[in-house]
């Protein structure tokens, strides 16, 4: 009914049903080239007001980390330690390992190359809470890519224009997290999940992490009344967010990262699978996961 109202507060399927049904109508217009002008021009200057914010940052960095650390309530940390910590860990695990190795399994992109680009990209949006401040980085890695990889197109431009939104909507894998909070919760409330709640939450989890993080708050009070937990737990992802939302922006945004590039070579076919690189690369990562995994859970029931 508004999609002013949708993009402001970034309902993404309204925001996508709104998109479908302005580009079918704008197909069918016979002088449409005015109107992609505009629409280019007001990208393009978004794109510049960003990076001037980024200029500025380094003050909103600061007043955002004291605001931060005001409204922390460090007993929160010691009564849910139990899921922050592990929750940090899965992050960085993912962002500066699983993510980077992908990425180097089907590229000649060394680690350290791609951990500088996660570094430029993600750093600005973890500290702000918004992987939406990361798009202007995105379109620069399209471009940075693009040469490094002799890419030479001249309908780049309107390339860059497709992968980048995909990737925002689609790939925020720091989103799914939310499944890790509610099986916290369960165990928090003594509440034994059955194999079939189990399964539901983790396909509804799917299509509850397209957006943004802000949409995590309407998820977790759907997932909850489906599940029969108390209403309180909201109030408790509120608490523990005010932690954990910044660790998860970084997940969503090196996935962002991870997947632009990927794209962008699947695209112009320069994906090339070097399995030696891939086995090298998760050989530990998958062992440190499986021992974490299990030990973790014979620590719980013990």
């Amino acid at each position: 009914q508004n999609p002013i109202y949708d993009l402001a507060n970034n309902i993404v399927p309204a925001i996508a049903i709104f998109g479908i049904i302005s580009g079918l109508a704008l197909m069918h217009l016979k002088q449409k080239e005015p109107i992609i002008s505009m629409f280019e021009g007001i990208n393009s200057m978004l794109e510049k007001i960003l990076k001037g914010l980024t200029i500025a940052s380094p003050i909103g960095v600061l007043a955002i980390v004291a605001n931060i650390s005001g409204n922390i309530y460090w007993v929160d940390i010691k009564e849910f330690s139990f899921y922050i910590i592990p929750f940090i860990f899965i992050v960085i695990l993912l962002t500066f390992w699983a993510l980077p190795a992908l990425i180097a399994s089907f590229s000649p992109l060394s680690y350290k190359e791609i951990i500088s680009e996660f570094r430029t990209t993600c750093l600005l949006a973890f500290l702000i809470g918004s992987p939406s401040i990361a798009i202007p980085f995105l379109n620069q890695c399209v471009k940075k890519y693009s040469n490094y990889f002799a890419i030479k197109d001249k309908e780049l431009h309107t390339v860059s224009q497709m992968i980048v939104p995909i990737s925002y909507t689609f790939t925020q894998i720091g989103n799914l997290l939310i499944l890790f909070f509610m099986m916290y919760i369960s165990y928090y409330f003594d509440i034994n999940l059955n194999i079939f709640d189990r399964i539901l939450t983790s396909i509804l989890a799917l299509p509850m992490s397209f957006g943004g993080p802000e949409m995590m708050v309407d998820s977790i009070v759907f997932l909850s009344k489906r599940l029969g937990l108390p209403d309180s737990t909201r109030i408790l992802y509120d608490r523990v967010s005010v932690i954990t939302q910044s660790f998860q922006v970084l997940l969503s945004t090196g996935s962002m990262v991870t997947f632009v590039i990927l794209l962008l070579l699947a695209y112009y076919n320069r994906l090339k699978f070097q399995f030696s690189k891939f086995f090298s690369l998760f050989f530990l990562f998958f062992f440190v996961l499986f021992f974490g995994v299990f030990g973790s859970k014979i620590f719980i029931h013990n």
